[in-house]
């Protein structure tokens, strides 16, 4: 189920949301409730799903709104309706085959980037009224700082939409669908997706809406006067190329304002985090910047099949169905094979299916296709592990370690390689930084009491498998290596007594209530 996997139900969020309203101290509060459901795989719950069987996106969409109301319920109930600020919306729509793109993210056409936003004021103040003018979700930040006296810090982009309601702006009607000529790039609705450079090392895309126009910043950009084209099915930036590249200056000038030198650091320090992060394109999959100029990569417009291929293997592996993913990703990399993120995919399918060696393989095309990936060096030195290639696996882990020093579950896993390819100093070293930042992990502690004892220092192996078992009462593995460390001390009644208590506990179990 994609939702015990991924993500949280609409209804959980909003359970969530409640306990937490229910137990919030009195005055003035601020709550985000982030529902998910209108996303791929459409699977709304019943009667929803019964309801809306020939569209189940709607149905999804009616799931969140019974989700919703029954928040909304809740705050009228407890007398927080009338005096809250409510603000709703969208983060971007779904494109549903929209110019060939099945989900989001590609394409910065009205599919996506057109959105509902919804705002209720105290004592329904302005109930009712509706803006014509061309608004961003960045507009909303200004607009609650504002109705809640709180001044709006000048870095701040977009403008509160109050003076909107109470003196509109004239509308694109009123304009004679024209750009109003006091238009400046701040004012202008400005979107961008980084989602195929990120994810796939394809080109990033832009977009500026003025009056009747959208103009696209891609490897081809694209112009559509949406007053008299709504579906954006006649690109005009060849035979407009006057209007085109205004557009592009203005977006140019928007980028320069607003954009800073560099990206900032990741501050995720868990390598598992950051690939799933990158597979989604939250975050860059390669150390490089992956805020790439627009053209560094292929257009979106030439591999929408494949995005779209793409995002049915990722359902496909959150489903389980894994021998069909498979394939499915084998095709792919048929059609693109310096695809980098399609054999960082298969070596994770491989490995669920217990295919070591095919898991192998594909994972090290994948590092050879990204060398500077951090989550993919550690993908493959995971991988090599299951093979039973310590050797292999420990460059692997080195890499990430210098990258990421501070990824504990990376150190541990060193730790273990060095210990089985018998770089034992190395393999304490490692041990010892976990332990400094994590001095209760019961696995580090077990692991460097073994170190210590194959070492040859017994003595000091006492000290981390006592630590251990303490950690763990019913667990085996610490007796029966202080056995070990006490026959090597020549103290053989304590030998003696923890074999027995290790073999007992191996033969029975844990103990009632004792850690699994």
């Amino acid at each position: 189920d994609h939702y015990s996997s991924t993500d949280r139900r609409g209804g959980v969020v909003v359970a969530h949301a409640l306990a937490w309203l229910s137990k919030r101290p009195p005055g003035p509060f601020f709550i985000w409730v982030h529902l998910y459901d209108p996303h791929f795989p459409y699977e709304p719950l019943e009667p929803f799903k019964s309801r809306y069987k020939s569209a189940p996106y709607d149905g999804e969409i009616a799931y969140s709104d019974a989700a919703v109301g029954k928040l909304l319920s809740y705050l009228r109930a407890h007398g927080l309706f009338e005096n809250s600020v409510i603000a709703a919306m969208s983060d971007h729509g779904e494109s549903l085959g929209d110019h060939g793109e099945e989900f989001h993210g590609f394409f910065l056409y009205d599919a996506t980037i057109q959105v509902p936003l919804l705002v209720k004021l105290p004592g329904d103040r302005f109930a009712g009224k509706r803006i014509e003018n061309q608004v961003g979700l960045v507009d909303v930040l200004p607009t609650i700082l504002e109705l809640v006296g709180i001044a709006v810090p000048l870095e701040v982009q977009g403008e509160s939409l109050l003076s909107m309601l109470m003196k509109p702006k004239p509308t694109l009607a009123a304009r004679g669908g024209e750009a109003s000529p006091a238009s400046s790039p701040d004012q202008l609705p400005y979107s961008e997706t980084e989602y195929g450079v990120r994810a796939y090392g394809w080109s990033a895309v832009r977009s500026l809406r003025s009056g009747k126009y959208l103009f696209i910043e891609a490897p081809r950009r694209e112009l559509y006067d949406l007053a008299a084209d709504p579906k954006a099915e006649h690109d005009l930036s060849a035979t407009s190329k006057a209007v085109a590249d205004t557009l592009q200056g203005q977006l140019d000038a928007f980028r320069r304002k607003t954009t800073k030198g560099g990206e900032a650091a990741s501050s995720i320090t868990d390598p598992e985090a950051q690939e799933k992060l990158a597979a989604l394109g939250y975050t860059a999959a390669s150390t490089e910047s992956a805020a790439a100029a627009v053209g560094m990569g292929a257009d979106p417009k030439d591999k929408i099949e494949v995005g779209n291929m793409m995002g049915e293997a990722n359902y496909l592996m959150e489903v389980a169905r894994l021998d069909e993913a498979s394939l499915l990703l084998q095709k792919i990399i048929a059609k693109e094979p310096s695809m980098w993120i399609a054999y960082a995919k298969l070596g994770t399918t491989e490995t669920n299916l217990g295919n070591i060696p095919e898991a192998v393989k594909a994972k090290r095309k994948a590092v050879e296709l990204m060398p500077d990936s951090i989550n993919l060096h550690y993908e493959l030195g995971k991988v090599l592990m299951q093979a039973q290639d310590y050797e292999a696996a420990v460059p692997e882990f080195e890499f990430v370690v210098a990258k990421m020093p501070e990824s504990w579950k990376t150190h541990i896993l060193l730790a273990i390689a060095y210990n089985r390819t018998n770089h034992l100093p190395q393999a304490i070293g490692e041990c010892e930084r976990v332990l400094a930042i994590m001095p209760e992990q019961y696995g580090t502690n077990l692991l460097l009491g073994r170190v210590l004892l194959r070492s040859g220092d017994a003595e000091a192996a006492l000290a981390k498998l006592m630590k251990a078992a303490s950690l763990r009462p019913g667990a085996p593995d610490p007796h029966l290596s202080l056995a070990d460390a006490y026959a090597k001390l020549g103290r053989s009644e304590d030998a003696e007594r923890e074999r027995s208590v290790g073999k007992r506990m191996a033969e029975n179990g844990p103990r009632p209530g004792g850690p699994e």
